[in-house]
């Protein structure tokens, strides 16, 4: 019995391996994914309308999070529009520069790592072209450091700054129709592990 169940985990772990190879294993990560799980930032996407996720993963703010800043930026054939805030939710600024409050702190109301702060619509316009998103600091940003960054759910007063998946600012969170961009760290097993807790 102990072999079966060891070779069902191997097995499901390996048909999952593509989907968890993206999820960012950090504390406190920020990207743009297809997915609201925020495991899939590099796929083909065909010509046409599709949505994305702005995605906060492995908050260490256990009490979710109050309010978010980022800038959004892109290049390639994609048009990018119908940003679509979760929760009760106020940008002091005009869309892709968000400095976000929300009246309730948003939380991961689901068993992955990973909490939706925006979902937006983009068209892409020729797939045979790379698109690219970055995320960067909101160009009003709280921290002395530009980072984009986050408020803590339970202490407004606490700004913890978010990091890219990918590294940095120059380079993409999320690519479609191209070269897809190395994540800084490989999945840990443990951070496999807790992907099931």
């Amino acid at each position: 019995m102990k072999r079966l169940m060891l070779l069902l985990a191997c097995v499901a772990l390996l048909m999952a391996g593509n989907a968890f190879a993206q999820l960012d294993p950090d504390d406190d990560g920020i990207g743009i994914y297809v997915d609201p799980c925020g495991c899939t930032n590099c796929v083909p996407l065909a010509e046409g309308t599709h949505t994305l996720y702005l995605v906060i993963t492995h908050a260490s703010a256990p009490d979710g999070v109050h309010g978010w800043e980022c800038s959004i930026n892109w290049d390639g054939p994609v048009l990018p529009y119908d940003w679509a805030y979760e929760g009760l939710a106020f940008n002091a600024d005009n869309a892709p520069e968000f400095g976000v409050g929300l009246a309730e702190p948003l939380v991961n109301p689901y068993t992955f790592p990973a909490i939706v702060v925006m979902e937006f619509t983009a068209i892409i316009t020729d797939e045979s072209v790379a698109t690219n998103f970055y995320i960067d600091a909101w160009r009003w940003h709280s921290l002395d450091e530009e980072v984009p960054a986050y408020l803590n759910g339970a202490d407004i007063e606490e700004i913890l700054p978010l990091q890219q998946v990918t590294g940095g600012p120059g380079i993409p969170v999320a690519t479609f129709n191209g070269d897809c961009a190395v994540a800084t760290e490989d999945l840990t097993w443990s951070s496999v592990k807790q992907l099931y807790r």
